[in-house]
């Protein structure tokens, strides 16, 4: 009986590490599932990991294509800008040139005017003076008709 009863509780110490052994392969192959479903997420993880670098890089390239073109047009810009100032100091220096000798020419307007003035004046004294000469004239013809007339 004693022997019986070692077989049993050998037995049952058997079942029972049966039982374990089937619990720990059935717990391993869980854990060998769930590490198979996140090996196979962190795959899709890190494809759409790689599909996003690589869709960034292409804005990435987007962006300082875009970004060259505008240092490029600024650049343009600026030498427009350089090209606009240049020629609106000309422009002034012209300007400055064209008032001095606006004012030159009124300047020397002027003193034409004033000599025209002065011309007039002169003028105007010679034909008084003129008809002054022209009446002694008419004059000494008088005394002369009258003295021929006195002599005849």
């Amino acid at each position: 009986a004693d022997a019986k009863q070692r077989l049993r509780t050998a037995n049952e110490r058997m079942h029972t590490l049966n039982q374990r052994v089937s619990d720990l392969e059935e717990q391993e192959n869980e854990r060998a599932e769930r590490t198979r479903q996140l090996e196979a997420t962190n795959t899709l993880q890190s494809e759409r990991l790689a599909a996003l670098d690589a869709e960034r890089e292409r804005e990435l390239d987007a962006l300082r294509k875009e970004l060259a073109q505008r240092e490029a047009t600024l650049d343009d810009m600026a030498s427009a800008a350089e090209q606009a100032n240049s020629t609106a100091n000309t422009a002034a220096e012209r300007l400055l040139e064209a008032e001095t000798d606006a004012k030159r020419h009124l300047s020397l307007i002027d003193e034409l005017d004033n000599s025209r003035q002065q011309l007039e004046h002169q003028v105007e004294r010679l034909r008084e003076s003129m008809a002054l000469r022209d009446e002694q004239l008419e004059l000494k013809e008088e005394q002369l008709q009258l003295q021929q007339q006195e002599l005849a």
